[in-house]
């Protein structure tokens, strides 16, 4: 069992990671609220014709981020229990589903026609059910 170099303790790793995804996730709302407020200041009216714009780059930024660090720690979390492979199979199932999750949002905010981003949320959780079936049904086997 890999132990944590700082203080010996396994689940540390854990939850540094959970941690530091749970910190970025708190700044990109930050930043995200105040790229809002700033738009609407009348010294800053430049930034409210790319306002949109300048969202959907940080949900994206910010997100890619908080997934990344999250797939970090489930791995070194089932690294340390000795099921690396079912870390690899949950890791995959939360990156395409966040990142999924992630297109639609960038999509609802960029287009006009919010019909388009329900519809891309529809087919993509579909195609999300399909393809993590037999990744889940392989997880809940190893469950007792």
């Amino acid at each position: 069992m890999r132990r944590s170099q700082s203080s010996g303790k396994p689940n540390q790793v854990h939850r540094k990671g959970l941690f530091v995804a749970v910190a970025i996730a708190i700044i990109g709302a930050i930043l995200v609220g105040l790229t809002v407020e700033l738009s609407t200041e009348s010294h800053l009216s430049f930034l409210a014709p790319h306002r949109n714009r300048i969202v959907a780059a940080e949900i994206a930024l910010f997100g890619i981020l908080i997934v990344e660090v999250a797939g970090r720690s489930i791995l070194q979390h089932f690294r340390q229990r000795d099921a690396l492979q079912v870390g690899y199979a949950v890791r995959t199932v939360l990156r395409t589903a966040c990142y999924l999750i992630l297109v639609v949002a960038i999509v609802s905010l960029l287009s006009s026609n919010a019909a388009l981003a329900a519809g891309l949320g529809s087919v993509a959780g579909v195609a999300i059910g399909f393809a993590a079936q037999n990744i889940v049904g392989n997880i809940l086997a190893i469950i007792p």
